[in-house]
């Protein structure tokens, strides 16, 4: 890649930040010719190789997609705010070292991560003031070894965590955020070391707590922390007290880069977008492309990057909301016979792909499920593709500002219903099962 094409994705808040937000790969060779960086986030693309001899000594933050290529720079003493998409147990283990230093708060955000049950995740050396694990259907701590300390651990977009009782014996966790979690092992959690405990959300992902709770132990209050609609509901009293009081500290709300809140950001206020706006967006992209996703992806930037900034957040807001619409057992089920399965993460991409179809199909699909099978749907790669589709807004957004829409909106919706029920009748209870329900849906070729 050129130097004048890397630079275009410097920050145009800081030059000392480079944001690429695509999927596509990113030749990194001229990564020196930019100059002096601090924060170097790459994030979702494909990177294979980075220049040698490059000067990593004043990059503090760095985010990429795991590749080995970028142990020796997790190795950098001085990079304290670390975000990982797909990261192994080989990234991890390269982390055996304290993230904070005397400047600023150590922070490691796992997007995805590809860690099985029977890996030691974090090293014995390691510390961090805050780890965020992000968007995976379930995450098994039963193999988790020795740990330092982690200040705050948090779960986000994440249906299920395991032994978090035998994590919590490793190391030193000082606050635990389960956020809409479901616990498979609630009998060991009265057992989790962790000074405190904030349980958040509702629906069926916390049925287990509602099942052990006359169970809890006399001093539950002294470091259970219940959100607001649990507490209605398990403790009216108000026993257990404010959430985060006392742990707030100099990390509790983030993801890459902490030290981004240092930077002036520019705000803009939230304002709706119309249907009809929405709707024409998608179709301009759509005739402008071939109709591979990839084009699709390309041409929705060059539309967003024609709107402003409070389009782009309203734009984010209801491709959101658009997802959530389809978010039934019904459509769900039709998805897993026409890919031959599909789980959570896959049904999210489904669902992104049909709102980038557009209006009708849109609206057809939302109508009757079983037409996501009339052959639209030509092949499963397209959406596994569609997944970079969700995330152009935010990628527009901070190329025009240098921040990310979660942080000017932090009750920006997200297209995952991770931890929320579907709407309708769950396949269990179809008789004779899914393929009886939909006869006449098959697996698309190939598979």
């Amino acid at each position: 890649m050129r130097t004048s094409t890397l630079a275009s994705y410097l920050s145009t808040v800081d030059h000392g930040n480079l944001i690429y937000n695509r999927y596509s790969a990113i030749d990194l060779k001229n990564l020196a010719e930019l100059g002096p960086l601090w924060s170097v986030g790459v994030f979702y693309a494909k990177v294979t190789s980075l220049p040698a001899g490059y000067d990593w000594s004043p990059v503090t933050a760095v985010g990429f997609r795991w590749h080995e290529c970028w142990v020796p720079v997790l190795r950098q003493p001085q990079i304290n705010d670390i975000w990982i998409f797909n990261a192994t147990q080989d990234a991890l283990s390269t982390l055996d070292r304290k993230l904070t230093n005397k400047d600023a708060p150590g922070v490691l955000e796992l997007v995805r991560p590809r860690i099985s049950a029977g890996d030691s995740w974090f090293m014995p050396y390691f510390e961090a003031d805050r780890v965020g694990i992000v968007r995976c259907p379930e995450v098994d701590f039963a193999g988790a070894g020795a740990f330092g300390r982690i200040e705050r651990l948090e779960f986000s977009e994440v249906s299920r965590v395991r032994n978090l009782a035998h994590f919590s014996d490793q190391g030193e966790l000082n606050l635990l955020v389960l956020d809409n979690i479901e616990i498979p092992d609630p009998e060991t959690f009265w057992d989790i070391q962790a000074q405190r405990i904030v349980v958040r959300g509702y629906g069926k992902n916390l049925r287990w707590l509602y099942k052990i709770w006359p169970d809890r132990p006399d001093d539950w209050a002294d470091r259970v922390r219940l959100g607001e609609r649990l507490a209605a509901d398990l403790d009216p009293e108000g026993s257990s007290g404010d959430l985060f009081e006392g742990y707030c500290g100099p990390v509790v709300e983030g993801d890459f880069s902490a030290q981004e809140a240092d930077i002036e950001a520019t705000a803009v206020a939230r304002e709706e977008i119309t249907e009809q706006r929405f709707w024409h967006i998608i179709g301009r992209a759509r005739e402008s492309c071939d109709g591979d996703a990839e084009g699709l992806a390309e041409a929705l930037r060059e539309e967003l990057r024609q709107s402003t900034q409070q389009e782009i957040v309203a734009f984010d807001r209801l491709f959101a909301l658009k997802t959530h619409a389809l978010y039934s057992w019904e459509l769900w089920g039709v998805a897993y016979l026409l890919l031959g399965g599909c789980g959570d993460d896959e049904f999210t991409d489904v669902r992104t792909w049909v709102v980038a179809q557009g209006r009708d199909f849109y609206h057809s699909c939302l109508a009757d499920p079983t037409l996501l099978g009339n052959g639209q749907l030509k092949d499963s790669a397209v959406v596994m593709d569609a997944e970079e589709i969700r995330y152009i807004p935010e990628e527009i957004f901070m190329e025009m500002t240098g921040t990310s829409i979660e942080e000017q909106y932090r009750d920006q919706p997200s297209a995952s219903m991770a931890g929320q029920a579907p709407a309708g009748m769950p396949w269990d209870e179809y008789i004779g099962g899914l393929e009886a329900r939909f006869p006449h849906i098959r697996a698309l070729e190939g598979l």
